[in-house]
């Protein structure tokens, strides 16, 4: 799925802001790669967590990708919040409610191993449906 045709942001005004009632220029596309770096995070980040070859340090790995999981889920939810701000598009607001639904179930993935992975399938699942929502606003 390419960003051909979704427009670049062509200022330096923050994403999301609106300009006399209007969405920023870009500012979808912004979003679509922004969630798409997110989601090439998450396998390195469980790779990392559960490698058999960690450093001591390393296998003390709960609390770190406790927080990465949860920074991930933040930005999504931080996304949710700055689309929902966006009234030119009422669109957006229901991909909001959408995603703002998809991270509620997230909330108790974080007791052991297996359910960080179910948890970064679901945090995979939740940015490709929100990346397809966001194609269709644009």
């Amino acid at each position: 799925m390419g960003l051909e045709g979704i427009p670049k942001q062509e200022n330096k005004v923050e994403p999301g802001i609106e300009q006399e009632g209007e969405l920023q220029p870009g500012f979808i596309r912004q979003v679509i790669e922004g969630l798409l770096m997110k989601k090439q995070a998450i396998p390195g980040t469980i790779a990392r967590a559960l490698s058999p070859e960690a450093t001591p340090s390393q296998k003390f790995w709960a609390n770190g990708l406790k927080q990465e999981l949860e920074g991930i889920e933040q930005s999504v939810n931080n996304l949710a919040k700055r689309l929902r701000s966006v009234t030119s598009k009422p669109e957006l607001e229901s991909i909001a409610d959408r995603l703002e639904e998809r991270t509620e179930a997230l909330s108790s993935l974080h007791e052991v191993a297996l359910e960080y992975e179910m948890g970064a399938e679901t945090l995979t699942l939740i940015i490709d449906e929100t990346v397809e929502d966001l194609f269709r606003a644009a």
